[in-house]
């Protein structure tokens, strides 16, 4: 292992956030009683290979920055995982640019828009929290899409300021795609410790701990702290790479074959199909906003009560997507088939949407030509023998 000083650190492994392999933590148990739930996580050291790993997370909420503890982790090659806003980039370009020349030693992870609690209609710390869940949305897609324009990387990490969420924003959160940031030991209080109380806290630090400090109050005693008392440290990012698997490497471009594993799934669920959905769904949100994705159904049911039949589709993007159409044998040419999609078209227009599509074979085509759809692609020979369209139409 390759050693380096760690400041106040003693014998420790310090690895970055996106590499770390967190312990099953109750991120998702908040309760539903007025106080905001704050996180709690710890690494997971169980094994050999990172017994001795702690993360060192640093928030920079807006205000200035701390060149002097930035300067101070790059003597000590200590590296961070570094929460930003976007009020703090655009205010830090050169800070930024600075950070970025040095890949191996930081990543920047999502800290939000404006540095507005995740927790909606109250304060926190006294920060006003946000307005409703779209203003919770707002300030996550607005962070994310900060960072990955600052990075040229989608971030995987959330942490709202206050680090203190209620339910309602963390299962925005979840459903953003995106991981909450908690942590383990606060060492700086909100940069409002002096240096010796830093120097403190950190020595106090134990295997697995998650360390929360800040960078951009440089008039605290946060950069002095970290290093008052030079020892032993981590790992460079690279080598880290190939001992946590599935770590990200110096880039996620560049991530080496070693680092990886591709397994074949005999039997995947849903639960698995959500999962590898989740960071496209994040990048996606970062790129174009919340789609507002809502299932749409339909039921046609039987003189006993039982389902025979229906519309299945859904609503995202301002589009209404029709993924299974199904009309009862005994019920075929009598306009069933028409009430349901115009139904649905209906639906879709009272959730905002104005334009529709649906993809088809087996001859259906002409049924939804006849609804005003119109053909922009096809896939000859699916399944042999016949042809896959894909049709849309306008709504208003």
């Amino acid at each position: 292992m390759k050693s380096v000083n760690a400041g106040a650190l003693p014998g420790l492994r310090i690895v970055l956030l996106t590499l770390a392999l967190l312990l099953p933590a109750g991120v998702g148990a908040a309760s539903d009683s007025a106080a905001p739930f704050e996180p709690h996580q710890r690494l997971d050291v169980a094994s050999r290979a990172h017994a001795q790993d702690v993360a060192l997370t640093l928030d920079a909420c807006g205000g200035a920055y701390d060149q002097e503890l930035i300067a101070t982790l790059l003597r000590l090659r200590v590296p961070a995982t570094l929460f930003v806003t976007k009020r703090w980039l655009d205010r830090h370009g050169t800070a930024v640019r600075e950070l970025r020349a040095h890949p191996e030693l930081f990543e920047l992870e999502n800290h939000g828009s404006q540095h507005v609690p995740a927790v909606i209609g109250r304060r926190l710390y006294g920060m006003q929290g946000a307005p409703d869940g779209a203003g919770v949305t707002r300030e996550i897609v607005d962070g994310a899409q900060a960072v990955l324009q600052a990075s040229g990387h989608r971030p995987d990490w959330y942490r709202g300021a206050g680090a203190a969420y209620d339910r309602a924003s963390l299962q925005i959160v979840t459903q953003l795609g995106y991981r909450v940031a908690g942590f383990s030991l606060n060492a700086d209080q909100g940069a409002t410790l002096g240096a010796a109380a830093v120097a403190r806290r950190l020595r106090q630090a134990k295997p697995g701990e998650i360390v929360i400090a800040h960078m951009n109050r440089p008039a605290w005693g946060t950069a002095r702290g970290f290093g008052r008392r030079p020892a032993r440290s981590a790992r460079s990012r690279a080598d880290l790479r190939q001992a946590v698997p599935g770590g990200r490497g110096v880039a996620g471009a560049r991530r080496q074959a070693d680092a990886v594993n591709i397994d074949l799934v005999a039997e995947p669920d849903e639960a698995l199909r959500r999962a590898i959905a989740a960071p496209l769904l994040a990048f996606n949100a970062a790129l174009a906003g919340p789609s507002g994705h809502r299932p749409l159904a339909l039921v046609v049911r039987g003189a006993d009560g039982g389902v025979c039949g229906g519309l299945w589709g859904a609503t995202a993007y301002g589009w209404l997507y029709t993924q299974m159409l199904v009309v009862p044998e005994p019920a075929r040419g009598r306009g069933l088939g028409r009430d349901l999609m115009l139904a649905a078209e209906a639906e879709a227009r009272g959730r905002g949407c104005t334009h529709a599509w649906v993809d088809t074979q087996f001859g259906a085509r002409a049924f939804y030509e006849r609804l005003g759809y119109t053909v922009f692609g096809s896939l000859p020979d699916y399944p042999p023998g016949f042809c896959r369209s894909f049709l849309q139409k306008a709504l208003v």
